[in-house]
Parts: C-alpha cells; structure tokens; sequence
C-alpha cells in the first residue's frame, strides 16, 4: 500500500511469559436489534433543523420501538447535544441520500439500551467554553443514572471532538463499536486539561465491550485506553499516527479484576508520534497496582515492538474476552479498514476521504482545530425507500424485512458483511421480494 510503512511480526508476547491458567472467556459486543422489532415503527427525518417537526431531534425522543430513516442528506448543527434516551431505537443513516447525515454543534448521546447507530458522522467542533468543552465527545454511550446493555455503533465517522471521540462511560454492558473512523480528536481546543486528543475511553467497570474493525488516526492518546475493571476486546483495529500511546491501560486499582484481549491490530507511526511506540502500552505500576489483572497479548504488529511491559505483568496464555459470537478476523487487516470503515465507505464525503487518503500516503496529522469547514447549506432530499410491511416476516428464517433492507442499504453504502448482516445485499433484496400471502 503506498505510503504506509512495512510492519513487522511479532512473536505472541503471551505465549512466552508463562501466562496464567484462564477460564472459559467473557463473549463481547451488543446483541440487539434496535429498534427492527416486531411492534416497531418508522420515523422518516425530513428536515435538517436543530428541532421541532420532521427532525432527528424529534425521532429521538418518540417513545417506543422505532427505526429512524431518513429522507434529508446534509449537515444537522445541534443547539445543543442530541440525547438518545429511549431504548430499541435504530438510527439507520445509511437511507439518507448523498452525502450522508453529519451532526455538528454537539455530542451525540446514548443513554438507553438495545439501541443501533449506524452510517453516521459526528464531528462536535469545539464548544464556547471551558465547561462545554470538558465533555465535548463525538458520542457519548452511557454515564447517565442507570446501567445500559447492548448498544451497537457501526460504520459512524467520529472526528473533532475536544474530549474523546467515542466515551463508553462506565458500567455500561455489551457494546460494539465497529468499522468506525475515529479521528482527529483536537488537541489544544480548550479542553480545561490543556492538550487533550484522545481516541477512545473503555471507562471503569464497562464490561463486554468489542472494538474491531475500526481506523483510530492521528489521536494523541487512547486509541483505545482500557480503565479499571473493565473486560474488552480489542482487535483487528488499524490505528494510525497514535502520538505518544495507541492502546493503553490505566493502572487504578477496582474490585473487579480488569481483563483484556488485545489482538490483530495493526499500529503504524506517523508523524506526531513516539518513534519508539509500541502497539501496546502497560503502565510501570501494573503489576503492583493490578496483580490480578487479565490481559492477553497476540499478533499485533507495530514497528518498535509489539508491547511496553516494564512493569512485568504477567499476561495470560490465553484470552479471558472472546470476540463476538460469528466474528471473523480479516486476512489483511489495513485493507479491510481502509475499504470499509467510516460513514459511507463505498462514497466517502471529503472530510473521510481526506483522512483515508492521508493515512495511506502516512501525512494524517494531530490537528488543534477542525481542518476542513462543514457546508450546512446544501440539502438533498429523496424519500426513503422503506419496504412495504416492513415488521412482517421476509423470505430468511427470522428475519423481519426492515432488518433485510436495513443489511441491504447497510452493504450497499460500503459497510462490510458482518454478525448481524452475513449475507450479501442480493439475498437481502431477494428476501424482501416475495407475496405475504406466500408465508401466512
């Protein structure tokens, strides 16, 4: 791939250390349908406006099953940060006509369960003040007053955030965060820390949480950082310009042992980072700190090095999270993420496509301001082409034909077959071609 540096394999750090006998591993990521549940509704967006009627505002905040679809492509600019409080709720971006839905202004915040966000970008910018600016993620998921299960983002572009660009705030269970972009976390953007380009938070005590597929680029920390008592797996990630740490921990002590399994990522320097960065990062005071955590170390490949353990932790021989059930490892790991991650993979807007392009020619940078400026003029419009029916049964065993054409428009806008759509967009659209009167 022109541009990008050669990797060079690491043996299995784990394997040599004398690992721990393990248990059987925690299966990650969310198991939910959102909101293509029997009894569901659909919610057509059709305007662009911060709120009122027709809005995604509005959508949100409408009680009950639903998925969101939307008949508007174009920039949203949030009067303030859109909250996603009632669960079984999908937002289906992928239906919105070129060039896609962008939320600027504010976060995006998740606080429900059974929730699916998928084929969206979130770029918040910087708020007008210190407060603001404190909290400002791309997406938020949990940190409300009661524990969340089972949320799935996919195929989202994160990017100019002054917190992180994607926080699982803690104690939140079962999530999925993939084949997303998650970039240009903004550095000196008046984060009251000071420099602050983070990528991605596993906050305390979150549990069941995958993260694969996805391109961390050019964020100064956390990308990802796993806290205390969290379990996660991490895997199959390209990760690019990581400044000082690509994947990391943090060495505070919880009653629930943290446990790990970090494998597969690919982690390439760039031109803010540490020349001495290695693909993962444990803090000196592991050992001490966290004796009882469970981290497993495999085939992740950075060229200094796959992992900095001066703290000599030893790390388990094999993986205490398995990945989620049906997951399966891309053969090239760089390619796959350059082909598939983001908001539209198969037409990227100019901001995605900048950063891809970037990454593959090795110049994506850590910026301190929004480098490219959003067009909250334009609006296009065309009706969602939602199936007739759509909460009946289609022709796949099941399978319910808003969740086939949901897979259909999800293959079709770039995004890669996954767990929860195996299949390719033909046999969604076969499966949706078909009489009621044939399956009564």
């Amino acid at each position: 791939m022109p541009g990008i540096k050669p990797f060079f394999p690491i043996f299995a750090f784990a394997a040599l250390v004398g690992g721990r006998a393990t248990a059987a591993p925690l299966v990650s990521g969310a198991v939910t349908h959102g909101g293509a549940v029997a009894g569901g509704a659909i919610l057509h967006v059709t305007s662009l406006a911060d709120s009122g009627p027709g809005t995604l505002r509005q959508a949100v905040m409408t009680r009950g099953p639903k998925v969101v679809v939307f008949d508007v492509g174009g920039v949203i600019r949030l009067a303030s940060d859109l909250k996603l409080a009632t669960g079984e709720t999908t937002i289906a971006g992928q239906t919105a006509p070129a060039p896609g839905i962008t939320l600027t202004g504010g976060s995006l915040r998740l606080s429900a369960s059974d929730l699916v966000v998928q084929h969206i970008a979130v770029r918040p910018g910087p708020g007008p003040n210190a407060k603001i600016n404190g909290n400002r993620d791309a997406i938020t998921i949990g940190g409300g007053t009661h524990a969340l299960h089972d949320v799935l983002v996919e195929n989202a572009s994160l990017s100019w955030s002054v917190d992180e660009a994607a926080d699982i705030a803690g104690g939140v269970r079962g999530v999925t965060v993939r084949n997303c972009i998650i970039a240009e976390a903004l550095n000196h953007a008046g984060h009251p820390k000071g420099r602050h380009s983070m990528g991605m938070l596993i906050n305390k005590d979150d549990q069941a949480v995958a993260v694969t597929g996805n391109l961390f680029a050019a964020n100064m920390f956390r990308n990802p950082v796993i806290a205390r008592g969290a379990s996660a797996y991490v895997g199959y990630n390209l990760i690019f310009d990581p400044g000082e740490n690509a994947i990391h921990f943090y060495s505070v002590p919880a009653p629930t042992p943290l446990q790990a399994t970090i494998v597969g990522n690919v982690v390439q320097a760039g031109p803010d980072s540490d020349t001495n960065i290695t693909a993962v990062m444990m803090p000196d005071d592991m050992a001490q700190k966290l004796p009882d955590a469970r981290i497993y170390v495999k085939d992740n490949k950075a060229a200094p090095g796959e992992i900095s353990n001066r703290s000599g932790l030893p790390l388990d021989s094999a993986p205490p999270v398995a990945p989620p059930d049906g997951f399966t490892p891309p053969a090239d790991v760089a390619a796959f993420v350059l082909a598939h991650a983001g908001a539209h993979p198969a037409r990227r807007g100019p901001v995605d496509a900048r950063i891809v392009a970037a990454v593959k020619g090795g110049g994506e940078r850590i910026v301190d301001a929004p480098p490219d400026a959003l067009d909250a003029t334009t609006m296009t419009t065309a009706p969602a082409a939602v199936p007739s029916a759509p909460f009946e049964p289609s022709r796949l065993a099941g399978v319910l034909r808003i969740a086939a054409w949901l897979c259909e428009t999800h293959l079709q806008a770039g995004g890669p077959s996954t767990t929860d759509c195996p299949l390719g967009a033909n046999a969604y659209r076969d499966a949706l071609d078909v009489k009621f009167s044939q399956r009564r």
